[in-house]
């Protein structure tokens, strides 16, 4: 008998929020009407007309921006495409692209970006002139990744190293090897190698560097050959002690062997 009684209140109470529902959606539509027929009605439907000329003129707008930067895509792989058969035309004349050659390319590629034949770390852009000036430079369109970086001449971008395969293009592994860090300051009395330690022939790990320097310790942390980062040995707060390189790291063995010997 609860159950029934239950059961008919549940309905009861359905039937009561579907007649709400039923009064409120009808009165706002005569609300609707009586406002269409109201004296604000030219109103209204120039507001709806100009609301609506205002979305048309943004699709539009929207789809010309659209289309031209298909069009310019377009063009690019065009330029891009015959930039690619003259250069196909080198090597079928046995002529590898080189600094002159491409120099004189890129005054009718201006789109044109190449990797460089020879090193992994360079490659040509004729559309942007580098921003490295110097006497030694042989062309303007030449550009150079920062370090460790390497070319890669599937993006046509600079890429970590270890994304890119520089296949027989020499692949500089020391700073000193790329060019703008051999002459970056010409005024500068320190050499480069003085400036970058290098990790050419090293295992992966951390090494002592720059002994000449004075302070504490310094240290390189090398992988695959490469200059990881630089560093120094920190001062233990705790033994009151410098400590320094110990089987490649940081520590206080070396001195706590030499006090202990010395006893």
């Amino acid at each position: 008998m609860t159950q029934i009684m239950e059961r008919t209140y549940e309905l009861l109470f359905q039937m009561i929020l579907y007649i709400s529902v039923f009064w409120i959606l009808s009165n706002c539509q005569q609300l609707y009407e009586s406002e269409c027929n109201s004296q604000h009605d030219s109103f209204y439907r120039v507001c709806k007309v100009n609301a609506l000329e205002t979305t048309i003129q943004r699709s539009e707008k929207q789809n010309k921006e659209l289309l031209l930067r298909l069009s310019d895509s377009e063009q690019k792989n065009l330029k891009n495409t015959a930039a690619y058969r003259d250069i196909l035309k080198l090597y079928r004349s046995q002529i590898v692209p080189n600094d002159t050659n491409i120099a004189e390319m890129c005054l009718q590629h201006t789109e044109l970006v190449i990797g460089s034949s020879t090193d992994c770390h360079r490659y040509y852009n004729c559309s942007e002139q580098s921003r490295f000036v110097h006497k030694k430079w042989p062309t303007p369109y030449l550009h150079e990744c920062v370090y460790p970086f390497m070319f890669s001449e599937e993006t046509l971008k600079c890429e970590n190293y270890s994304m890119v395969f520089c296949w027989k293009r020499f692949e500089a592994t020391w700073e000193c090897r790329y060019f703008f860090h051999q002459y970056e300051s010409p005024i500068s009395v320190i050499p480069c190698q003085d400036r970058f330690p290098n990790c050419e022939g090293y295992d992966d790990g951390l090494w002592s560097t720059f002994r000449r320097r004075i302070g504490p310790p310094w240290h390189k942390i090398c992988k695959n050959n490469r200059t990881i980062s630089i560093g120094q040995c920190p001062f233990d707060e705790v033994l009151n002690i410098q400590t320094f390189i110990v089987n490649g790291t940081c520590d206080v063995l070396q001195v706590v062997i030499k006090n202990s010997t010395t006893v």
